[in-house]
């Protein structure tokens, strides 16, 4: 027997069925770049919270249902990765491997050839699941195109040195003349955008400089690999470029995105750490994730009844930063640090202008943390790197200077 449908139902489903039709057509990438793992503060490592927030950041891939996710660059912080740094992005990427998510590695300038370690990994993922690309001179189809979703082509660029954008350039017989070191990467560019059939209908993934920003917008602490700038111009006529190595969330026009940090690598960093959401269906459609857990905690305090409260704010899942001021700062010292757990990560720091600079050696450290004070950083570099101690008199040199300093910002 029919039964027909009246007006409003038939619309209803209508819109459903459209709306399946676009779920089918629609596919989400995750963009993240800089994770600098390894990363240290005053020495400390910050590893366990980076992986702590990562981790979360990969539980967002899986919940949102990514069908790729792709690291921009910066994967680590050095070029030669412990152990346990390369275990945490091993760990990551196996859990997004069991989902069925395809994983992209762009090399930043502070991964270099260090990517060369990553022969275990390639073992336990397959070429179809994981594509690595770190800059190699064997190779000249840079950028790689790794997929394609809805006629939309995604092209990878790792970090290029000069030597190697001067050798890739070469091999696509592009003739160099006098060209500048600063123009070598956008002459390269240039010439694969002009050899692309639909340059308006592909997308780079790239880490980059733009030349009309500074190289210490990055904010790494050091510069491991050199940067060579790009004119964003350079890149006007693609669909879009989405990009690491700066470390705020920012868009350059005409078309240039960083996925930003996904957490500051220092407490005093100002940027809001985010990653990126694309949804690709017949456009893209770009989400910034803004709302990861911070890595740093800051408490201060300047009187001995506040230490009871200041220990009760202490987390295992925040890197802690204890800022003592006031005019008891050796005493204050003294009784937080009787009174710390052995198992949360802390920074003591003093506030500037609070400290008695003649007293530094007389304060005591027990329990295996790291302690912040000028002079005990310099002690403990001069032995761990320099195998070297200091007498009385370097003491009493070092605090002289110290004190100048906390007089005479310039000293």
């Amino acid at each position: 027997m029919y039964l027909p449908l009246n007006s409003t139902l038939f619309v209803f489903v209508k819109y459903i069925l459209v709306g399946i039709k676009l779920m089918a057509f629609m596919s989400k990438i995750l963009i993240t770049a800089d994770w600098h793992l390894g990363k240290t503060y005053n020495g400390k490592s910050l590893l366990p919270f980076q992986h702590s927030i990562l981790n979360w950041l990969v539980e967002q891939a899986i919940s949102r249902q990514v069908k790729w996710f792709v690291i921009a660059g910066d994967i680590y912080d050095k070029r030669r990765p412990n152990k346990e740094e390369m275990q945490v992005l091993e760990t990551l990427l196996h859990k997004l491997n069991q989902e069925g998510i395809h994983i992209v590695i762009i090399a930043g300038n502070h991964d270099g050839e260090v990517l060369t370690l990553y022969s275990s990994l390639l073992h336990n993922y397959s070429r179809e699941q994981l594509y690595l690309l770190r800059m190699d001179t064997s190779q000249h189809l840079f950028p790689k195109k790794v997929f394609e979703i809805n006629g939309f082509s995604f092209y990878a660029l790792p970090y290029i040195d000069s030597y190697t954008c001067q050798h890739l350039l070469q091999k696509n017989s592009i003739v160099l003349d006098d060209m500048q070191q600063e123009s070598l990467l956008n002459l390269y560019l240039q010439h694969w955008i002009n050899a692309l059939e639909n340059p308006e209908k592909t997308i780079l993934i790239t880490h980059l400089l733009p030349s009309s920003l500074a190289s210490s917008e990055s904010g790494a602490d050091e510069i491991v690999g050199r940067m060579l700038p790009v004119e964003p111009q350079t890149l006007q006529n693609l669909k879009h470029t989405f990009a690491g190595h700066i470390h705020r969330s920012m868009t350059l026009k005409p078309n240039i995105t960083f996925a930003g940090a996904p957490y500051h690598l220092n407490p005093s960093d100002k940027y809001k750490p985010s990653a990126l959401i694309i949804q690709v269906s017949d456009d893209l459609a770009i989400e910034r994730i803004e709302n990861i857990p911070p890595l740093f905690q800051i408490l201060r305090i300047s009187k001995q009844e506040e230490i009871e409260n200041l220990i009760n704010k202490l987390t295992k899942e925040h890197f802690t930063i204890i800022k003592i001021g006031g005019n008891e700062v050796e005493a204050l010292h003294k009784a937080i640090i009787e009174k710390l757990p052995d198992d949360i990560t802390v920074s003591i720091e003093f506030e500037k202008g609070s400290i008695p600079v003649q007293n530094f050696s007389k304060v005591e450290t027990t329990k295996n943390l790291h302690q912040y004070s000028p002079l005990s950083l310099i002690q403990t570099y001069a032995q761990e790197v320099h195998k070297a101690k200091f007498t009385e008199e370097d003491l009493q040199t070092i605090t002289e200077i110290l004190e100048k300093s906390l007089n005479d910002e310039t000293a």
